[in-house]
C-alpha cells in the first residue's frame, strides 16, 4: 500500500483548514524538494486562508520564477484581482 505523497498530506490539511499542521508539513517537504514550484502553491495557498496576501504573492511569483508556465500565473492573476479590486459604490465622496 502506497502512503500518500507529502504534497497529498499537505492538500489534505488545506482542504481540513489545519493551517498549522500545513505549515508543518510544507516546511519538513522543503528540506527534502527545496524551492519547489508546488510546495510554493501550497505555502501561497495556505497564506491565502490566512489572509496574508503579500506573503502569498511572495509564494507564487517565487513559483512562477522556477516554472513560468505552471499554476502559480493564475494564482498571481486571482491575487492581483482580489488585491485591485475597487467598488466604486462603496466609496461615497
Amino acid at each position: 500500500m502506497n502512503s500518500p505523497s507529502s504534497f497529498q498530506l499537505i492538500q489534505q490539511a488545506l482542504e481540513a483548514n489545519n493551517l498549522t499542521e500545513a505549515h508543518r508539513l510544507i516546511d519538513t517537504a522543503r528540506q527534502e524538494w527545496g524551492e519547489h514550484p508546488a510546495l510554493l502553491c501550497l505555502q501561497g495557498k495556505a497564506y491565502l486562508k490566512m489572509s496574508h496576501w503579500a506573503k502569498a504573492q511572495s509564494c507564487f511569483m517565487k513559483a512562477q520564477e522556477l516554472e513560468p508556465d505552471g499554476p502559480a500565473r493564475q494564482y498571481n492573476e486571482m491575487l492581483a484581482d482580489i488585491m485591485n479590486f475597487y467598488h466604486k459604490d462603496l466609496y461615497n465622496p
